[in-house]
């Protein structure tokens, strides 16, 4: 989804912005950045608005007397783009009537963007409803029971698994109550000043995120997010498998670990409603395979071997209470099904969340994470994989590596052949995160600072390259004793992540029998964070338009609200996951020789990306075996 801005031409300079009915006004001579800003859009400017970050990305639809790109813009944006349309927004001072378009590629991520863009769709058939009822006078529980009887059969519905009778006694004398339905399922009945409500949760290798649905009102209300608590048992899943293999009290502490983490992000996004725990009558999350079976309490000793076989892939649907979730009392828990090994009920809601089937050109969606999970469709069929990209795209395993949060490195550019950085929060840099990753890899690759295998260029580096030949460092900030720098162990960490997910793209391609991608969808925080135009120099993905790369933002977290509040989804994500294939990558013998050959900056083979690889000043050959 992007944004449409309209500005009027007047002599006081009225610029409407139109967003969801909202309007915001700006005054002659304002920046078109500032504009956006007025009107609520946290759109990226880690420079500040002085045009040499090249983030602040727009495309003008339509314009008159619109002065030309400046030589700021020239700079950052290649040419292809600015014939297209597209501006920096700092640079524009809109002096009549214009349209414009803010791809969400230049949005900054927040839990209040995430909750902005959680439902994507309209609600077909509502899964969590409501209905008053006026009640029949005195304490006549056996009229009320008939009441509810009535109910029942006149609208088709089951008890559901949680229905208590005995709360018929909790209403009685009440003038009206509320009976809530889940799923066709009488589920709870309560006096009308009582709410309950619903929660979608996405449980990531390192982050959870928590969506709270407002029942009456059939609206998200509030969305929280956490740090997974079984993190620092290690980055990446297989740490975690591996120490739950070693005894079952450790596999049990792993799960009990998450279990915690998960309701103390439950009391949060409750509690940002003035709610509790108890208040929730169905949570359903989603979780790669390994997430899946900690939550829920199964073992993982097969998911730690080829073929990394899940317990079960079918859809769950449990009380809360016998997942040792006393806390939610009130509430059933379930899970989408899963495909295969790691292709599990997050794909799956991505695939629930964008259509992926529907897509009317060959179409990948990659969640990326620590293990980045890929689907591909094309003409009906849908085939996915799991690549274990490791957790150098979320900061793990990097020096001075971190999640996006304040004093994150989330930023890297080029200014007069200088490197300058833009940190979360505009704090002093304390680390690196994925994006910052990126981003500095690929102003590295067009400085000369590092050549297309990935190494130091050492008379490039100047100054800010310390240490000797196998433990070089290059500086990006340094204040006394405090520094954020970069080895060439990260950057192979990058390497091994990148060429991860290529290989896999590249594979699953030729499965399909389709001779390339069309479109690419990213999803996951991740996604929506990082360049797009920086991940296609390095060769994270193969080289697409950068209009065919789209952000989807949380698309797992927004499958899981869409299984939450629609019975239709319930039924479509059964078909999703029947239709869609899969294969896993360590079995295919060509997997390694795709590997190595993606290790490169963008790609061994320079004719993949024609456009990218003049980024690169230094292109090196390989040798025959691969190394470099």
């Amino acid at each position: 989804m992007s944004t449409q801005l309209y500005f009027p031409g007047s002599v006081n300079m009225r610029i409407r912005l139109t967003i969801d009915g909202e309007q915001v006004e700006a005054e002659e001579g304002e920046s078109l950045l500032d504009a956006i800003r007025k009107m609520g859009v946290a759109i990226t400017s880690p420079c500040g608005g002085k045009g040499s970050c090249g983030k602040c990305l727009v495309r003008i639809l339509s314009a008159s007397d619109l002065p030309g790109p400046n030589t700021k813009e020239t700079a950052s944006i290649e040419k292809e783009d600015l014939d297209d349309g597209y501006r920096l927004a700092c640079q524009i001072i809109p002096v009549n009537s214009m349209s414009v378009e803010i791809p969400e590629d230049s949005k900054e991520v927040t839990i209040e963007l995430l909750l902005k863009h959680a439902r994507l769709k309209e609600i077909r058939d509502a899964a969590l409803s409501i209905r008053m009822i006026s009640l029949p006078f005195g304490d006549d529980l056996d009229q009320l029971s008939h009441q509810m009887e009535s109910l029942r059969e006149s609208e088709k519905l089951s008890y559901g698994p949680l229905w208590d009778r005995s709360r018929l006694k909790e209403v009685v004398g009440q003038v009206n109550a509320t009976v809530w339905i889940d799923g066709g399922s009488l589920t709870d009945l309560t006096r009308a000043d009582e709410r309950r409500i619903g929660v979608a949760l996405d449980i990531g290798s390192t982050t959870m995120v928590a969506y709270c649905f407002e029942i009456l009102d059939q609206k998200i209300v509030a969305a929280e997010s956490m740090t997974n608590p079984q993190r620092k048992f290690g980055e990446d899943v297989m740490s975690r498998i591996d120490l739950a293999m070693k005894d079952q009290a450790k596999s049990k502490m792993l799960t009990d670990v998450l279990r915690a983490g998960v309701l103390e992000l439950l009391s949060k996004v409750t509690g940002q409603v003035g709610l509790s725990t108890k208040d929730i009558i169905r949570l359903y999350f989603v979780g790669n395979t390994a997430m899946h079976h900690f939550f829920l309490g199964l073992d993982v000793s097969k998911l730690g071997r080829v073929p990394f076989s899940p317990v079960t892939k079918d859809t769950v649907n449990i009380k809360a209470s016998e997942l040792g979730l006393g806390e939610l009392s009130n509430a059933m828990v379930s899970a989408p099904p899963l495909v295969a090994g790691f292709v599990g009920a997050d794909l799956v809601s991505v695939l629930l969340a964008t259509n992926l089937s529907s897509s009317e050109m060959p179409t990948a969606a990659i969640d990326i994470g620590t293990n980045a999970e890929i689907a591909i469709a094309s003409n009906g069929r849908i085939i996915s994989a799991s690549a274990a990209a490791g957790p150098a795209f979320e900061g793990g395993n990097i020096s001075y590596g971190m999640r996006a949060t304040n004093g994150a490195i989330c930023s890297v550019w080029s200014e007069n052949e200088e490197l300058k950085y833009g940190t979360m929060g505009d704090a002093e840099p304390i680390g690196l995160c994925g994006s910052g990753l990126i981003d500095f890899i690929a102003e590295a690759l067009k400085l000369g600072i590092i050549d297309s295998t990935g190494k130091f260029v050492q008379e490039c580096c100047g100054k800010r390259l310390i240490g000797r030949a196998g433990n070089t460092r290059f500086i990006l900030y340094s204040e006394g004793k405090k520094e954020v720098s970069v080895n060439q162990t990260d950057i192979r960490q990058l390497q091994l992540a990148k060429a991860a997910m290529y290989a896999g793209l590249e594979i699953l391609t030729e499965k399909l029998g389709i001779a390339k991608i069309e479109r690419l969808l990213l999803a996951g925080a991740f996604g929506a964070n990082m360049s797009a135009r920086n991940g296609r120099i390095i060769g994270m993905f193969p080289e697409l338009p950068l209009d065919r790369i789209v952000p989807v933002g949380n698309a797992a977290g927004t499958g899981a609200i869409q299984l939450l509040t629609d019975s239709w989804a319930r039924e479509e994500i059964l078909e999703v996951s029947k239709r869609t294939g899969y294969v896993e990558l360590s079995e295919e013998r060509v997997f390694q020789s795709k590997f190595i050959s993606a290790l490169d900056f963008p790609h061994s083979d320079f004719s993949r990306y024609p456009e990218s690889s003049k980024s690169v000043k230094f292109k090196m050959e390989r040798n025959k075996s691969g190394g470099g």
